[in-house]
């Protein structure tokens, strides 16, 4: 048992080394990005929320 662990973390080491990592630059580019459409997605959902309830609030009465 203790050997199949050591062999996997030998593995997994093995597998980081060969991974191409993002450069920092690379990384706060993509998190922005990521940042930036997930705000403005939820503002849009927001927006047509806020007009489908003002829309069933006016057939209702």
């Amino acid at each position: 048992m203790v050997g199949k662990v050591r062999d996997f973390i030998g593995a997994v080491r093995a597998e980081f080394k060969r991974v191409s990592w993002p450069s920092r630059r690379q990384l706060l580019v993509s998190s922005s990005l990521v940042l930036f459409v997930t705000f403005l997605l939820a503002a849009y959902l927001g927006i047509v929320d806020y007009i489908i309830l003002k829309v069933i609030n006016f057939m209702l009465r």
